[in-house]
Formats: C-alpha cells, structure tokens, sequence
C-alpha cells in the first residue's frame, strides 16, 4: 500500500517541517526530516526514502543543489523528489524540473494537494519498481574505437550513432574528443551530431559529459578510497583543487564534505 511508505521532508524550518509531519502521519505515512541537504543525504543513505519532500530556498547547500546530491547519488537517484517553495516563478519551477525533481507545490498549500501530489508519485515510483527496476544503459562500446556507423543502415542509426558518441565520451572521459573528432568517429558531421544528441538526449553533448563527470565522481567517492586527485584525474580535471571547485560549485559542498555527509570514512592526503 502506497500508505505505509516513508517519505523525507528536508526544510530548514522546523515549524514547516512539523506541519507537513503531521499531515503526512495522519496518513500512516513514515516521516523522518532534515533541517538541511547535507544531513538529509545522510538518512537517505542510512535508510532510503520512497519519496523526498524538499525546500527550494535553504541555506549554505539550497534545494536544487540538494536534489542533484540526490540524483547523482548510485543507490538514491531512482527516488522522486517534490520541491516545496514560496516562488511561483517559472525560472524556479524550470530550475527545480532540470535538476531532477518529479514534482513542485507552490506554499502556501493545501494539505490535500501534497497528498494527491504524494500519492501519484508513490504509485509511479512504485509502479516503476514492479516492473523491475529496469534502468537503461549505455550502449556497449564498439570493438575498435574509430568504427563508424554507416548512414541510412536502419531506422535506428541516429540512436547508434549518438550511442557510441556516449559510449566514446565515457570510455575517454579524462581527455575527451573535441566535437569535430567526435563527428568523425562516428560517421556525421558536427551539425548533425549535435542536432541528434540534443534532439534524443534533451542537451548539449558536453553539458551531458560534465553530468556524468559528476556521476562517476559520486560513484568513486562512495565505493572506492581513491585520493581526490585521483578521481579528479579519472573524469578530466588536473588537480584535486579545479576537482573540488567544480564539486563544490554543482552539489554546494566539496567532495570530503560529501563523503562524510554518506557515512563514508577514508584518509585523504
């Protein structure tokens, strides 16, 4: 039942927080809070929320960079997340759908309009999870790395072709192509390539190259005792201080601080 599932309000007001406890409870939902991002990346990954609740305007780590801590994160991403915000504006409402929230209610609100706004996103989250839990991958990486899809080969080439660009930008993630090379490799021109990616993708080819820099960066941060430098090397940056400045600058705390914030212990130099 979508009753019994646990949701994580993070609002750095606690009287916000203890109103929409109370509404949510009355529910038989399963309420934990976080006055901040920092510390609600820590209950998630000590115990993973059904759905997240969060306020846009926060301080120090605000909540669009709270939601891409969330989506970024390899065990926590799948989980939908509902911005909660005084702005009506639609620059707020673009910012909080393009860092990966499902959902946005304007305060003040109606109690029955976050349940019927958390209702829905519970039974499509967990309606997701029935099926499988199925995530698409990226396509496998050609046998040779200069092969060339060749035009006209199917009704399927332009999802080839931006495929291997994909797969050609993760496997050279530290010193990637330029767009031209990329262009080559693949069999098209650059105009053509960049019209594909951001047609099939929704963005530029290398806005889609810095997320998954920032991906991998999360994954090696959690799984591995890689130094910093070493990480930063792996995904393209020269020195674990331009790495640092670019993790700071997308997810609003550096990368130790991100580390610790998971429950993660590891000597760094």
């Amino acid at each position: 039942m979508v009753s019994s599932a646990s949701i994580l309000l993070i609002d750095d007001d606690p009287k916000q927080i203890q109103f929409l406890a109370a509404i949510l409870r009355q529910h038989d939902y399963r309420v934990f809070a976080a006055l901040d991002g920092r510390d609600g990346l820590t209950k998630a990954v000590a115990k993973p929320p059904d759905l997240i609740l969060v306020d846009l305007y926060m301080p120090e780590i605000d909540g669009q960079a709270t939601i891409r801590l969330f989506k970024a994160h390899p065990t926590l991403s799948h989980i939908p997340v509902i911005c909660l915000t005084v702005s009506n504006h639609i620059d707020d409402k673009l910012t909080a759908f393009e860092a990966g929230a499902v959902d946005y209610i304007v305060k003040p609100f109606d109690p029955e309009e976050v349940l019927a706004r958390a209702r829905v996103h519970l039974r499509l989250h967990q309606s997701g999870a029935s099926r499988g839990g199925e995530e698409e991958t990226l396509p496998e990486a050609p046998e040779a790395p200069e092969a060339r899809v060749a035009e006209g080969s199917g009704p399927r080439w332009e999802e080839r072709l931006v495929g291997q660009t994909q797969s050609i930008l993760i496997r050279e993630m530290a010193n990637p192509p330029s767009l031209a090379e990329l262009a080559q490799r693949v069999g098209t021109t650059q105009r053509h390539l960049s019209h594909e990616f951001r047609r099939q993708v929704g963005v530029a080819v290398y806005a889609w190259l810095r997320e998954e820099r920032h991906r991998e960066a999360c994954f090696r941060l959690l799984h591995t005792s890689q130094q910093l430098n070493q990480i930063g090397q792996h995904i393209g940056y020269q020195s674990a201080a331009a790495f640092t400045n670019a993790f700071r600058a997308r997810f609003g705390m550096t990368p130790s601080e991100y580390r610790r914030a998971a429950g993660v212990r590891v000597i760094e130099d």
